[in-house]
């Protein structure tokens, strides 16, 4: 599968040397690569995050593309490097849980784990990002078939990311934020049937409770939360103009209830 567009996702920021160095050592290996910063703003660890974050982005990518996701508290140890061949793009990120949100239904799937001698000269054993995921990201993109650097494995368990909300909902459905954007947006892992939301809802967080919904940013009266459906199908809190986050304390990890709204 030779694509030639990778594609970095991290939680190292943007102030250290680590991401240029992880571009450095994919042009090293392929300088022809075409490289993409999905975000290296990821909250510490969050693998949830990081897997929001790939969910979001991935089906606006070409097939072919190498995603590459450093998000790996667990660097040095004995976790794998796993390699996930979906549909028609290819995923590397680090065995902690991240991938297994990414495994649906669809059989067009494979998963490898990397193949690397954990005691070779010069690799960092702090830094995998920079001297195993970047290289194999490279000749990933060149075409190298995936066996020739990895092996088969059992493919992973899925993992459940989104909620869903029934079309008729019965009793409060549970979630939490995953994500805060730039905007103060507060973005849950709240999945509305067909995109719509349910009629004579509340949504309640950080003990506030909230009934307004709108459509869009635009058509909401200002000063008052709202619920909306965001872009990308979940449920978001948000204030016209200003920092929903900051106006309700909101972060990330944070319980969400959807109920019926009372009386109705």
């Amino acid at each position: 599968m030779k694509g030639g567009l990778i594609a970095l996702l991290t939680d190292f920021g943007t102030r250290d040397p680590y991401v240029p160095a992880m571009k450095g050592a994919i042009y090293s290996e392929f300088p022809g690569a075409v490289i993409a910063d999905l975000t290296h703003d990821v909250p510490r660890h969050d693998t949830a995050s990081a897997a929001y974050h790939l969910l979001s982005v991935a089906p606006h990518f070409p097939g072919g593309t190498v995603f590459v996701c450093v998000v790996d508290p667990g660097v040095g140890s004995d976790r794998r490097i796993l390699i996930l061949k979906r549909k028609r793009q290819i995923f590397v990120a680090p065995d902690n849980g991240i991938l297994n949100y990414l495994i649906d239904d669809s059989r067009n799937m494979k998963c490898y784990t990397l193949k690397y001698p954990s005691d070779k000269p010069g690799i960092s054993r702090t830094f995998h990002g920079r001297d195993l995921f970047a290289p194999a990201a490279a000749r990933l993109a060149v075409g190298t078939p995936i066996p020739s650097i990895a092996r088969a494995v059992p493919m992973l368990r899925p993992a459940r990311l989104f909620v869903e909300i029934p079309a008729r909902m019965k009793r409060p459905v549970t979630g939490k934020i995953l994500h805060i954007d730039h905007f103060g947006n507060v973005i849950t892992n709240v999945k509305l049937p067909a995109g719509r939301p349910p009629e004579n809802v509340r949504v309640t967080l950080r003990r506030k409770t909230i009934l307004l919904w709108a459509d869009t940013y635009g058509f909401a009266p200002a000063g008052k939360p709202f619920i909306l459906v965001g872009s990308t199908g979940l449920l978001e809190i948000s204030l016209r103009n200003a920092d929903a986050a900051v106006r309700i304390g909101a972060r990330p990890g944070d319980r969400v209830t959807v109920s019926r709204a009372p009386g109705r």
